[in-house]
């Protein structure tokens, strides 16, 4: 059973702002070793299928805008771009002065930083990323 192209495209940008959230929650600019990243960015996708219709809708078609517009500022899609160059297109976002984009970056930077410590603390895997004696 195929999926839906645009639900395919949605995991897609979902994962990739899902990875630079916790990038930037680690301050690297690489995530190799790092559990848990997969896992993080299905939930969000659940949360945002989740959501009321005005908010989820809402949501998602900013995820899908902001993927798109970094081909006129960075020259590629948003999920295409390395991980530094990611994180540096989501930060300019976090810099705006409009709440509704402060909004869209706090969703991802926040919610996806919370599931992805959880996630840890849950599978007592916080010594996988922070090291020994965490």
């Amino acid at each position: 059973m195929s999926k839906n192209p645009l639900r395919a495209r949605l995991d897609t940008v979902v994962r990739a702002l899902v990875e630079t959230a916790i990038a930037d929650e680690l301050g690297r600019d690489d995530l190799d070793g790092v559990p848990f990243v997969v896992e993080t960015a299905e939930v969000m996708t659940r949360r945002l299928l989740g959501m009321q219709r005005y908010l989820g809708g809402g949501l998602m078609m900013m995820s899908l805008a902001f993927d798109a517009s970094t081909r006129a500022t960075d020259g590629a899609a948003f999920h295409a771009l390395p991980l530094a160059r990611r994180r540096r297109a989501l930060a300019r976002v976090r810099a705006l002065k409009l709440g509704v984009a402060n909004s869209f970056a706090d969703f991802y930077g926040k919610l996806g930083g919370f599931t992805f410590w959880s996630h840890l603390e849950e599978n007592h895997a916080l010594d996988a990323v922070l090291g020994e004696g965490a």
